[in-house]
């Protein structure tokens, strides 16, 4: 193993790449991907430039860029962040914008090469250039592998996700797939398969295995942001088409629509809270327009799953996503929110006037009765907990966070009814 000190300032690196990129990734909704792809750039040109200079020895084993080690895993775990949280047309931005910016990064690095053979160019720092020379052929690969890489890692969660593997197992195991075949993949297509020595596939392979691990574990920690939600699965026989969206050969709609949607009740999930609440509260505020957030929570679910059992309880989950969806405007939005909640946003919307939307949902829920399989009727009851932007904040997080608390006072209150401010 490397020394302590070379082990530390390398995870020190990961972890500073991995932060800068998740800090600019966070301004993607004033700023859109240009400070992440600026980002990158610089980091590109870093591993070109600085890193490729680096290169750590394992004892006994051999040597491994740097390079490999950090910069590639980064943009691979970055990429899983991204596809997962910020949707497939931001992802495919990253996936095409990071092989253009190598792309051209390898074209300065051939320029370079050539001005430093020139007779009155005078090398003052650098005594060697040996790493600015790569040849056309060697970056192609270089970038195809990086494109595959890039696409191949998403694919794997998706499938992984798919067999309901833990997210956490899920980023590590397709992380440690995608770059323990990288290096085999990458000296065999460049160099041919007489340069693929035992030594050279055992130092990849413990170097990135080992910041596969690290890189894997930092995205699943940016994605637990998710506060316990669970996250959109595409629907199994949809890899071909994930991959043709990556590909330019398919539409993205149907795929993020797909993506956005709870596939039990046809509702919007949090998926879609994420990515477009914050952009309807954002032009209610731009108009002075006020919003409203309900936030409903279907009274005694858990006595009737135990009575009727599950199924009778997702046919209630499903008979309450249509009365809600029936009781609201069209450009109002029904999302449910995890179990057994939703949440109903209403653009341009008062709190006198979310009340008695919510009043009225809560009729509908109680008066249009759900038949079940044994024929036996039941009424649905709900606690609902309103809350106002601006008076209760801004930003969704804050408008759920002051509803939930109405609505558990409602609970408290002895349940069935709409709850508005503080008691």
């Amino acid at each position: 193993m490397p020394s302590a000190p070379t082990l530390f300032l390398t995870l020190l690196l990961a972890l500073l790449s991995f932060g800068l990129c998740m800090g600019a990734l966070a301004m993607r909704r004033t700023q859109g991907l240009a400070p992440l792809m600026l980002l990158i750039g610089m980091l590109e040109g870093l591993k070109y430039h600085v890193a490729a200079w680096l290169v750590i020895d394992w004892p006994g084993v051999g040597p491994v860029a740097l390079g490999s080690l950090v910069s590639y895993i980064n943009l691979l775990a970055l990429m899983l962040v991204v596809h997962l949280r910020a949707g497939l047309e931001s992802a495919r931005a990253l996936a095409w914008g990071v092989v253009a910016i190598s792309l051209i990064a390898a074209l300065f690095n051939q320029l370079f090469y050539l001005l430093a053979h020139q007779s009155d160019v005078q090398l003052r720092l650098l005594q060697r250039v040996d790493h600015l020379h790569a040849g056309i052929w060697v970056l192609g690969v270089g970038n195809l592998l990086l494109l595959i890489g890039l696409v191949g890692v998403v694919l794997l969660v998706e499938w992984l996700r798919q067999r309901r593997v833990p997210l956490i197992l899920t980023l590590l195991l397709s992380l440690q797939l995608v770059v323990q075949l990288d290096t085999p993949l990458f000296i065999t297509l460049a160099f041919g398969p007489q340069a693929l020595t035992a030594n050279a596939i055992a130092a990849n392979a413990l170097g990135k295995g080992l910041m596969a691990l690290v890189f894997g574990l930092m995205a699943w920690t940016a994605l637990a942001s998710a506060q316990g939600q669970a996250l959109p699965v595409l629907a199994r026989g949809r890899l071909l088409a994930l991959l043709g969206a990556y590909s330019f050969r398919q539409r993205l709609e149907s795929l993020e629509l797909e993506l956005q949607t709870d596939p039990l009740t046809g509702l919007y999930n949090r998926r879609y809270l994420e990515r477009s609440v914050p952009d309807i509260l954002r032009l209610d505020r731009q108009r002075g327009d006020p919003t409203a957030l309900l936030l409903i929570d279907l009274d005694h679910f858990k006595a009737l799953n135990d009575r009727h059992g599950h199924l009778a309880g997702d046919h209630a989950l499903r008979h309450a996503a249509v009365q809600l969806q029936q009781g609201v405007r069209h450009h109002d939005s029904v999302i449910r929110y995890g179990g057994e909640e939703f949440i109903v946003l209403l653009p341009g919307t008062g709190a006198v006037a979310a009340c008695a939307v919510a009043e009225q949902l809560l009729k509908r829920l109680s008066e249009l009765s759900l038949l079940l399989g044994s024929g036996e009727a039941i009424h649905l009851a709900a606690t609902i907990g309103v809350a106002t932007s601006p008076e209760d904040g801004t930003v969704w997080p804050a408008l759920v966070a002051r509803a939930d608390e109405r609505l558990y006072a409602g609970k408290r209150a002895g349940r069935a009814q709409v709850v508005s401010r503080a008691v």
